[in-house]
């Protein structure tokens, strides 16, 4: 069985639907995962790509997306806006990072497969039948449930200077306070390595998370996707003034983030945002089976900023505590 949608891209007018992703139920009955889709179009024109649900506990972008669903009047704009608020249902539906029918996290399963199973498909079908449409990308994505982040965009250094110049307009054009650069790598099995080996410019967000829905993150991804709208030419602009440029950062290569040695319970003693140096105290890990012993001290291994820190305190071996990044380069315009 193929995926299929009932959706004319390249009819005018608001279209609600469905992409079916072919799957098995218990019991033996074929069936399909109803994936929600929904293309606004009036004339030619670019097209912007707005997805969210890449990961199910995301909950920010998933809000953010199908708002735009209800608000977007066909009459208003000029050209296409698609949008797939909840990309990854199943893990959308049951609030969990991957899908529970196959274990799958979409985000890691590009290109995908369009004979695997529906993480694969699903990957697939943004792959061959999204991606190429677009002209620009917007992902929204958070900390989950497990980890909060501050408000940032991620971006690729693309080897085409085309790509890099219209992918630094629209992070001038998003309005977002920080943006994470990443280097461009052909075997990248994200969303932004598919996107970038097909020449199309792409960007993800990190919108808080801790399992919520904010109002920080909730407005922030309003202005900035209809910053991109009016870059693009679909709407036009509302006002003349320039978002701030934001704060350039990146991972440094081999990054070690601070992780828990033991299960136990984590103590944060930093703050999202803080400016820290290798060596500052990060938290402590409490083995609280073993109230005899000494919390267990984490230091951070890089300098940076901390733009992403463990929400939940229960930790088993081996998980992230915080994400830091270092001052890093901006995106050639």
């Amino acid at each position: 069985m193929i995926l299929a949608t009932d959706i004319d891209f390249d009819r005018d007018g608001k279209q609600v639907s469905a992409v079916r992703v072919p799957m098995q139920r218990d019991g033996g009955a074929d069936g399909a995962l109803l994936v929600p889709i929904a293309v606004i179009r009036n004339g030619d024109g670019p097209t912007l790509l707005i997805t969210a649900g890449n990961h199910g506990d995301e909950y920010e972008g998933q809000v953010a997306a199908a708002a735009f669903v209800r608000s977007l009047d066909p009459a208003a704009i000029r050209g296409r806006v698609i949008i797939a608020p909840a990309l990854n249902l199943a893990a959308a539906t049951a609030g969990r990072r991957t899908s529970p029918i196959d274990g799958g996290n979409l985000n890691r399963s590009f290109p995908g497969d369009a004979l695997g199973g529906p993480t694969a498909k699903i990957a697939a079908f943004v792959d061959a039948q999204l991606l190429p449409r677009a002209d620009l990308v917007i992902d929204l994505h958070s900390g989950g449930t497990v980890f909060d982040y501050v408000c940032c965009l991620f971006a690729s250094e693309h080897p085409d200077a085309d790509v890099r110049r219209r992918t630094r307009q629209a992070i001038d054009a998003f309005g977002a306070p920080w943006c994470l650069t990443k280097p461009f790598r052909d075997d990248e099995t994200t969303m932004l390595g598919s996107a970038a080996r097909r020449g199309v410019p792409y960007l993800s967000t990190e919108l808080r998370g801790m399992g919520t829905v904010g109002a920080e993150a909730l407005k922030l991804a309003e202005s900035g996707i209809h910053g991109l709208l009016s870059a693009l030419g679909i709407l036009p602009k509302k006002s003349n003034v320039t978002p701030a440029a934001p704060r350039w950062l990146r991972f440094r290569d081999g990054s070690l983030f601070p992780v828990a040695p033991e299960d136990g319970v984590f103590e944060s003693r930093c703050a999202l945002g803080q400016e820290v140096e290798a060596g500052d105290l990060c938290g402590l890990v409490h083995v609280v089976e073993r109230p005899d012993r000494a919390p267990i001290e984490i230091r951070f291994r890089d300098s940076g900023v901390v733009v992403g820190l463990r929400h939940i305190a229960r930790v088993a071996a081996g998980d992230d505590l915080a994400h830091v990044a270092q001052a890093g380069p901006e995106v050639a315009a």
